[in-house]
């Protein structure tokens, strides 16, 4: 496989990459093909890429330096009695980890948010962007439930991280779409 470079990750993880402490433990948290995976694995970090379909990274699983999780993180919900309501009760793989920084690209699923800043140690870093509400108009996702508000990643994410940067809005690369870009510290 490839040497991953700046050009092949998103500019967001590219750009704040260099706050993530030395030799510090990286999440690729819904990870795809890897291209952030590999990217930190040649910058000198031990990496966790996980996802639900793992098959996009198997170049990187005879690396000691990467763990390769397949893990539904949206399967473990439970439903109510009254079948309305879905509650998110899980251990997750690596809750227990105290990991060095946790990046999230165009992955969504809301009930994981709190749980991000409680997997980080004390000076971690949280890289996450995704797409947002006006979406709809550039391709997918569509549908409401995994396009985030105005401000709530900022919103959610600043109970428990210190903001470092934050961006919403229209981007035109690699394609046009409406995002919003978060980076914080776990104080």
């Amino acid at each position: 496989m490839k040497a991953q470079t700046d050009s092949d990750v998103c500019p967001w993880v590219s750009k704040f990459a260099p706050l993530v402490p030395t030799a510090g433990m990286v999440m690729d948290l819904a990870c795809g093909k890897g291209r952030h995976t590999g990217y930190f694995l040649a910058k000198g970090h031990p990496v966790i890429a996980l996802d639900r379909d793992t098959t996009g990274v198997t170049a990187f699983a005879d690396n000691p330096a990467c763990k390769v999780i397949t893990f539904d993180l949206e399967a473990p919900v439970l439903i109510d009695a009254d079948h309305k309501t879905m509650t998110y009760d899980a251990q997750l793989p690596f809750y227990e980890q105290e990991l060095a920084c946790i990046v999230v690209v165009n992955y969504l699923y809301r009930p994981l948010l709190p749980l991000l800043s409680q997997s980080l140690r004390s000076g971690g870093i949280l890289i996450y962007q995704t797409f947002m509400t006006g979406n709809d108009v550039y391709g997918r996702p569509r549908n409401p439930d995994f396009l985030l508000k105005p401000g709530e990643l900022s919103e959610t994410l600043n109970r428990d991280l210190e903001q470092i940067d934050f961006f919403e809005g229209y981007v035109d690369t690699p394609k046009p779409a409406v995002i919003q870009s978060y980076c914080g510290r776990k104080p």
